[in-house]
């Protein structure tokens, strides 16, 4: 709130209108989100959402990527809400299923993965804190017979490497997904990672499924999962250079304001 504050004080948001906090403390220049909901016009709301489609867009995620410069990718309501429900149903939710979501919600990880995953196959949804601390998730996990563990490689290794971890009864969890970066494969090969029976998933695998093994192909190869579909197109006159069509929920619009 603090640096907001200065950034708009200097000039530098001239295109930021509104900055909504979740809390009761109300701060000068900000809006609350629960005084947002309690002057909503139930009428009005209702005319809006006729005018609503689901290729709208509804979210923007700031990112530079790994190669790009800084974009913001639109999504739209179709994209999050089948990304989640893929990637759910791809790791194996049901209403029986108890997410732990370490992973912040404003990042697609912990709103689409975690939220929207577990709202449309009935999971229940476990937060162990507001930010990420290893020994609340090992406690939340334990205490809340969580089934599933959401998180990037450095919180599943500060949560393996922590002193207290192996007086903890993970046995309940059973799946997983872990994003972000590439972990070391010894961390999550050797029988004391993970409790017997852990599958932890790689997004790449949650959206997609493994190739059979053949002599000389690369690990990472992948089918596309279904209602999923890829098509890899030859130009005409022939060249080099190959067009790949994607018919999926999850294809984004445009960036944000590109040109």
């Amino acid at each position: 709130i603090a640096m907001l504050s200065e950034l708009r004080a200097a000039g530098k948001l001239p295109q930021l209108e509104w900055i909504a906090t979740i809390g009761t403390t109300a701060h000068d220049g900000f809006i609350r989100f629960n005084d947002v909901l309690q002057k909503a016009d139930p009428v009005r709301l209702v005319a809006v959402a006729a005018t609503l489609d689901r290729h709208d867009p509804i979210n923007i995620q700031f990112t530079s990527g790994t190669t790009g410069a800084p974009k913001g990718a639109t999504l739209s309501h179709r994209n999050i809400l089948n990304n989640g429900r893929f990637v759910g149903s791809a790791i194996g939710l049901t209403p029986q299923d108890r997410v732990c979501i370490p992973v912040p919600l404003y990042h697609c990880f912990g709103m689409v993965m975690g939220n929207l995953a577990s709202v449309t196959l009935g999971a229940t949804m476990v937060y162990p804190g507001e930010g990420f601390d290893p020994l609340a998730t090992l406690q939340t996990i334990e205490r809340e017979r969580c089934t599933a563990l959401y998180g990037v490689p450095t919180m599943f290794i500060a949560e393996l490497d922590h002193p207290e971890f192996s007086r903890f009864d993970l046995k309940s969890l059973r799946t997983g997904i872990m994003a972000g970066s590439p972990c070391p494969a010894r961390r999550t090969s050797s029988p004391a990672s993970m409790p017997g029976g852990t599958e932890i998933f790689r997004l790449t695998s949650a959206i997609s499924r493994p190739l059979p093994p053949q002599s000389g192909q690369m690990r990472s190869l992948k089918k596309p999962r279904p209602p999923q579909s890829l098509q890899v197109a030859r130009p005409r006159p022939p060249s080099r250079t190959r067009r790949a069509a994607a018919s999926i929920a999850l294809v984004l619009p445009a960036p944000w304001n590109a040109p």
